[in-house]
């Protein structure tokens, strides 16, 4: 397997700049997530790793080859487009083993190499299947298995749950997560799902509008963000960007690009005053539901910190007040000023 660089990478289309000096590795084995809204250039990138786009400017590694320029069939990457694009005349495991007939593997070889990359994508049932017998999540294992039996030095997964029913996403993000460790294979994966990102990455790039607004460790991108819109791409409740606070909110914290109101911070207590060293916050329960360790979570539309209302989460851990809470129109919620995360 092999490391990833991509350096400065440049391209437009008409008078579009797509991608605006992209910049960035993944270490070899690692599993990195290109997280970003429709159109922020995450396939865009994918496709020049792949030698499918022709870029303007930039060079891009594979170890320490450059292959700048070299065509797709010179190198040995991976790719699972969108969509699958499985040949429909053919069989399973014509599918699978055709990227190793056209390399001119022995057919003993390829035999031996599809059974074994079958069985470890539990696909091994269906060989003897066309595509058209197949759920999208089967459809989607087969591709994985084609793109994997070339033992690539990279794979290229360009929003591979896309076409999965939402009942088996996480099932599908964690065996591509296990093979993809089982093999070692440097991975990069595109999805616009922060819950997709958060299951399989390493390593979390996130884009927006053509250019990298964090490049973390999984753990670091969720737990400091480097601004408000990485945390919102991150799926962080309760972040809220600058131009949606009042003025008092802005000139008692100065933020640059937003504020995070953590959901485990907040308290409620309904019968006190707000004290100098809390933010108060007067809202109306609209909702109330719970996390997968059963502890409350309450949906809380509030205007006390923007311009307009909005709804704020608030966990309610080891809080004794919650069946009173449950009934209450609006409450008071109180947060330490040192717990509001400015950014």
């Amino acid at each position: 397997m092999s490391d990833l660089r991509v350096e400065d990478l440049h391209f437009s289309y008409k008078s579009w700049d797509v991608l605006k000096g992209i910049s960035f590795s993944v270490t070899d084995s690692r599993l990195a997530v290109l997280l970003g809204a429709s159109g922020s250039g995450k396939t865009t990138i994918l496709k020049c790793i792949a030698q499918l786009l022709r870029y303007d400017t930039g060079r891009i590694y594979i170890g320490e080859e450059e292959i700048t320029g070299k065509s797709p069939q010179e190198l040995n990457v991976g790719y699972v487009p969108q969509g699958q694009i499985l040949f429909s005349n053919m069989s399973v495991a014509r599918n699978i083993e055709f990227g190793m007939a056209v390399k001119g593997v022995p057919r003993e070889e390829r035999t031996r190499k599809v059974k074994e990359i079958a069985d470890l994508l539990g696909v091994s049932m269906f060989l003897e299947r066309k595509p058209r017998e197949l759920s999208g999540g089967q459809k989607q294992r087969v591709a994985i298995a084609r793109a994997l039996a070339i033992q690539p030095h990279l794979l290229l997964l360009d929003e591979p749950l896309a076409s999965v029913d939402a009942f088996s996403k996480e099932a599908l993000a964690l065996e591509i997560k296990r093979v993809q460790q089982e093999t070692g294979t440097t991975t990069v994966y595109v999805t616009h799902d922060q819950t997709e990102a958060r299951l399989v990455a390493d390593q979390v790039v996130i884009l927006s509008h053509g250019k990298i607004v964090q490049d973390e460790p999984l753990e670091t991108a969720v737990s400091n963000p480097s601004s408000i819109e990485a945390a919102i791409l991150m799926g962080i409740p309760n972040s809220i960007p600058v131009k949606q606070l009042k003025e008092e909110i802005l000139a008692k914290y100065k933020p640059k690009t937003g504020v995070i109101i953590p959901f485990d911070e907040i308290r409620l207590e309904p019968n006190r005053s707000e004290e100098d060293s809390e933010l108060r916050i007067l809202g109306k329960i609209v909702k109330v539901t719970q996390d997968i360790y059963q502890n409350p979570i309450l949906v809380l539309q509030t205007d006390s910190l923007t311009t307009k209302p909005i709804r704020l989460k608030i966990r309610l851990r080891k809080q004794k007040n919650f069946m009173e809470a449950k009934t209450l129109e609006e409450i008071n919620a109180y947060l330490p000023h040192n717990k509001i995360r400015i950014l």
